[in-house]
């Protein structure tokens, strides 16, 4: 490949004065070309299906893993932090060197099929004022969500965890999880023996160790309680259950009432259009129901939910029917986001030439990390190549939104009419590349634009 030329490309946005210009200047010359969507079902970093990061076989075909641990899992012994366990149990290495992402959530009470504790043994002897259950969600250890000192090890504990889980900016999600049973930030009312769920006043000590110790991963909450962070999303471990997800849709739309606490949840109408959405389907239907006779329901809900992900119940975790697989697949194209280049004006100008852009979201949401970017990719007639990361900002192009970029060159407009374009979505340093969900031919994710031979 030849050696990139310096200086031969400049990046100017759309509606700046000099890209007006350019524009201008190039009245009644040039090239115009249009796109089409795809229905096509891709991978997508960051979005689609979350498998249980164990499952090494339905985790090789996504670009999420879920992982979920729990206190005792990572601090064996006080102050003595151990991921060499999850690591092994989840794949991490495996996943990490694939390019994979994980959604995160820590739990310390895991209701099971026998008597255990999800919080270590030194924890317990310090506090001590939880109630061991064996009731119809399982057996377990439910801690007092109040003691001060549990609040004090769970802020190290997610200190830690955030400090392992960014590394290699692998955490791409954290559902805030820790109270209540499986971190989903309920009790069983009927079980009288359980502590009160906490007050808002604990609530926000558990929220704010994570907000002080996550820096890039997104992070998520079961419910738009009061205490929901700034820029955080939602997750509904309930997808597919029509009364349940209605029921969490209102919530999000119009806010209500936390029946544990009486305390009122915040209405957050247009919160998928900032923070993710994500969530598991419910284990209280059969997946080949929500996928079969219901799936038309199931679209539906799911479409309104605007989720980014869903995991670590997903359908492949049980045995599909035909119709229910296929639908399966189906349901990714509702899922995350769906960019495309719906337009592209190859334009001489004063300076030399430009390639204008306009970009088409057909998915659910947007990408939610400013590190993803629109990439412009021009290679002469002589192999030299060049990569032009644009400055689009595709966090601001929501469901059904477009947004419009140009980049100047200084290459004449006759090499650039012999040069070969194609497009994609990746990370400032090249990594995470998205497909472009468009009819155009594609190769290595990403997609031809223009060639001399078109």
């Amino acid at each position: 490949m030849a050696e990139k030329k310096k200086d031969r490309i400049l990046l100017i946005l759309a509606g700046s004065a000099i890209a007006l210009a350019c524009l201008f200047s190039a009245r009644g010359k040039g090239k115009v070309l249009s796109y089409a969507a795809t229905d096509e079902v891709l991978a997508v970093p960051y979005a689609g299906y979350a498998p249980d990061g164990q499952n090494e076989e339905l985790c090789a075909s996504t670009s999420l893993v879920y992982v979920e641990v729990t206190l005792r899992d990572i601090e064996p012994q006080e102050g003595v932090f151990d991921f060499s366990t999850i690591e092994e149990t989840y794949h991490i290495a495996k996943w990490k060197a694939m390019g994979k992402h994980m959604v995160l959530r820590l739990v310390l009470d895991r209701p099971g099929d026998t008597a255990h504790r999800d919080i270590p043994d030194w924890l317990y002897e310090q506090t001590g004022d939880g109630t061991d259950y064996d009731n119809a969600y399982g057996k377990g250890y439910c801690p007092d969500y109040a003691n001060p000192i549990l609040i004090e090890a769970h802020r190290k504990a997610v200190e830690a965890l955030a400090d392992w889980a960014e590394a290699d900016s692998f955490a791409a999600y954290v559902e805030i999880g820790s109270l209540g049973h499986w971190g989903e930030w309920h009790m069983l009312s009927e079980d009288e023996s359980l502590p009160a769920f906490p007050d808002t006043e604990v609530q926000q000590a558990y929220v704010d160790a994570y907000t002080e110790a996550f820096d890039r991963a997104r992070l998520l909450m079961r419910r738009p309680f009061s205490v929901l962070p700034e820029g955080a999303g939602v997750y509904n471990d309930m997808t597919g259950d029509p009364d349940d997800t209605e029921e969490w849709l209102t919530w999000i739309a119009e806010g209500g009432t936390f029946e544990q606490t009486g305390e009122a949840l915040t209405a957050v109408p247009e919160i998928w259009e900032q923070a993710p959405v994500g969530g598991e389907f419910t284990s209280g239907t059969s997946m080949n129901e929500m996928l079969g006779d219901s799936y038309d329901v199931t679209k539906k809900l799911v479409q309104e939910s605007h989720m980014t992900f869903i995991g670590p119940m997903i359908p492949q975790e049980v045995s599909l029917d035909e119709q229910a697989a296929e639908n399966a697949q189906d349901l990714l194209r509702y899922v995350g986001p769906r960019y495309r280049v719906s337009r592209a004006r190859l334009s001489k100008t004063s300076q030399g030439s430009s390639v204008t852009l306009t970009v088409t979201n057909d998915g659910t949401c947007p990408v939610y990390f400013a590190e993803e970017k629109l990439v412009l990719y021009v290679t002469e007639e002589d192999g030299t190549r060049e990569r032009i990361v644009t400055d689009l900002d595709l966090t601001g192009i929501a469901k059904n939104e477009k947004g419009t970029v140009t980049v100047q060159l200084s290459l004449p407009y006759q090499e650039l009419l012999s040069a070969m374009l194609q497009a994609g979505i990746e990370t400032d340093e090249g990594t995470d590349r998205m497909p472009l969900f468009m009819d155009a031919e594609r190769e290595d994710n990403l997609s031809l634009l223009y060639t001399p031979e078109a």
